[in-house]
């Protein structure tokens, strides 16, 4: 959109998936859109209204999301926005953080398991907001359980990483873009 690139895209440039994986990613894609939207609506608009088309899955996820609301309460009761659209003028790129809550930057995930890859994604949406803790929030599909994983201090040394996957991006791609 307007010679900018999302995160996502290139993280998911540098990751080899088999037509396999890439239907399950776009499968595993609409449910996650599907846990933002109720998350953000939970959180905006004090509740959220499952549908009776809503699979399994996203009830599961939802039920983790009650669980961690539970648990990590103050966090919770400390978000500041959600689902925030942000653009980096300088690297044109451009990337939705999920949660921004005091002292955090949180990226929800409803996948099997956390990659490495994701890191990245949270600590280039946190350039800008500087805040000290870095978490994933994996809200488990089949399970109902989440996991919820904090780094401290790490957003400079990802920033620098993704910033040389970015310059790789743009290298081959240039031909493209």
């Amino acid at each position: 959109i307007d010679g900018y690139v999302h995160v996502t895209e290139v993280l998911n440039f540098f990751q080899h998936f088999t037509p396999k994986q890439k239907k399950a990613g776009r499968e595993a894609l609409r449910i996650g859109t599907r846990v933002d939207e109720l998350c953000h609506q939970d959180w905006s608009e004090t509740g959220y209204k499952l549908k009776k088309s809503d699979k399994a899955e996203v009830k599961n996820c939802m039920e983790a999301w009650e669980r961690w609301k539970k648990d990590y309460s103050s966090i919770y009761k400390a978000i500041s926005g959600m689902q925030i659209t942000q653009r980096f003028d300088d690297w044109k790129v451009q990337g939705t953080l999920d949660i921004e809550s005091t002292g955090f930057v949180i990226d929800i995930k409803t996948s099997k398991k956390v990659s490495l890859f994701y890191w990245l994604q949270v600590a280039a949406y946190n350039r800008q907001k500087r805040h000290p803790f870095l978490a994933i929030l994996r809200l488990d599909k089949y399970t109902g359980d989440y996991y919820f994983d904090v780094q401290e201090d790490t957003t400079e040394y990802l920033v620098s990483v993704f910033q040389g996957l970015l310059s790789a991006y743009y290298y081959l791609r240039k031909d493209k873009l």
